[in-house]
């Protein structure tokens, strides 16, 4: 290795660790502390609020409509949409979502999961 190759490998490595940790500092807040609730609403009409906070055991329930089931994994702290009988289930790969204004989609069955926070979190994304 040349010298000149080895100072662009540092140079690389330096840019991904510095992405990284500015990921983890400025874009995903913490949660501590906070009471994270998740609203699901399934054809813009509110079908249930749930305080992840407050979940001590795993749960799961479905939602029916316009022909399509939708299967809700809730878990202390997270919820994740899981099956679903959707032409195009691209919400798989989603997995769980945990944090202030996440948010879990389904186009065909118009179900939208979002997570509240008790405080208004800003991420670095939105400034």
């Amino acid at each position: 290795m040349k010298k000149a190759d080895l100072y662009i490998l540092s140079l690389i490595v330096f840019a991904a660790v510095g992405m990284y940790g500015f990921n983890e500092i400025f874009v995903y807040q913490t949660t501590d502390g906070q009471e994270l609730t998740a609203v699901i609403e399934a054809n813009n009409e509110l079908v249930r609020e749930i305080k992840l906070s407050d979940v001590t055991e795993p749960e799961v329930f479905t939602i029916e409509q316009r022909g399509y089931v939708n299967e809700i994994f809730v878990e202390p702290g997270r919820i994740a949409m899981g099956y679903a009988n959707c032409p195009e289930p691209d919400h798989y790969h989603n997995n769980w979502i945990s944090r202030p204004n996440e948010m879990l989609v389904c186009l065909p069955n118009f179900v939208v999961i979002r997570i509240k926070g008790s405080d208004a979190l800003v991420d670095g994304v939105t400034h």
